[in-house]
């Protein structure tokens, strides 16, 4: 599909601008938790998978080393908002699990966020509508 340039950037300068106001709305809020973005985004991450990963599938998500990830996923745990568990099929695998903790911490961080995020002068199909195309344009 051909686009006109100017407008394909003038689309990138807007998500820019959204993202940005995103970012602070909710580093606000994550951070009235106690966490670092990293941490909000890892959470957040484990809510959305079906299976929980192991911390070589979190390290490749991250683009980052394992024992990075494994000083991470430490901290969070201490915390209580995850827990390892072996893998069934094979238990020398520890999955990642998010606990109830960590649920209704992202459930806080998401209400707090909420009322000042730019997605809040969509209506619920336009913000079904965006998921779908920012979805499909992840993809790419």
């Amino acid at each position: 599909m051909a686009h006109d340039p100017a407008l394909v950037g003038e689309v990138a300068a807007l998500l820019f601008d959204v993202v940005e106001r995103a970012r602070q709305v909710y580093g606000e809020a994550y951070r009235a938790e106690g966490l670092t973005e990293l941490q909000w985004l890892v959470l957040r991450r484990l809510r959305q998978e079906r299976e929980a990963p192991p911390i070589g599938q979190l390290a490749a998500w991250l683009d980052t080393e394992p024992p990075t990830v494994t000083a991470l996923v430490d901290r969070l745990q201490a915390r209580g908002l995850l827990e390892r568990r072996a893998d069934e099929a094979d238990r020398r695998v520890r999955r990642i699990h998010l606990t109830a903790a960590a649920e209704t911490a992202l459930k806080r961080i998401d209400s707090h966020a909420a009322s000042g995020s730019p997605c809040r002068e969509l209506g619920a199909g336009e913000l079904a509508e965006l998921r779908n195309l920012l979805i499909r344009m992840r993809r790419d």
